[in-house]
């Protein structure tokens, strides 16, 4: 049996009785749902870039802008590939789950969905109905399980 390297030395993770499984968080237990959000066009173009804090840490990464955007983390080498991978920056307490969310681009509006995933997505402390898009705005914090993020939209044609 060879060990697993811990990812950036940030977490060891505790034995799993199925390592490739969610494993569900405590969750508060009056969460409030998102209300549907303003889809109308942004105020300017669409950002060629999308920065990401990671909230109580100094960590901060950026991706391209594409059409679709899956969320989530990578278990082994055979998973399906994720846009915006979470795993180096998931700790077994966080509960993110493979396909957790995906970001997308139509109509120059910028969406947030959760793709069922165990312990839900956030946006600014509400909870998003599964299979529903929220219009995701500059600023806002988006919370995957228990993993606290803020979203920044970055590089405009004028920058």
């Amino acid at each position: 049996m060879t060990n697993r390297p811990s990812i950036s030395g940030l977490h060891d993770n505790p034995p799993e009785s199925d390592e490739f499984e969610t494993h569900e968080i405590d969750r508060e237990k009056a969460i409030q749902q998102a209300s549907e959000r303003q889809t109308d066009p942004l105020d300017s173009e669409i950002p060629r870039r999308l920065r990401f804090i990671v909230k109580e840490t100094s960590v901060e990464f950026e991706v391209k802008v594409r059409l679709y955007m899956v969320i989530g983390r990578v278990t082994n080498s055979r998973d399906r590939k994720v846009d915006i991978d979470l795993t180096p920056h998931a700790r077994h307490e966080h509960g993110i789950s493979r396909f957790h969310s995906y970001i997308q681009v139509v109509d120059n509006r910028i969406s947030i969905t959760d793709m069922n995933s165990t312990n839900g997505t956030y946006i600014n402390g509400d909870l998003l109905q599964t299979g529903t898009p929220y219009r995701l705005r500059h600023g806002d914090n988006i919370r995957f399980g228990g993993l606290e993020l803020k979203v920044l939209f970055i590089g405009f044609n004028g920058e």
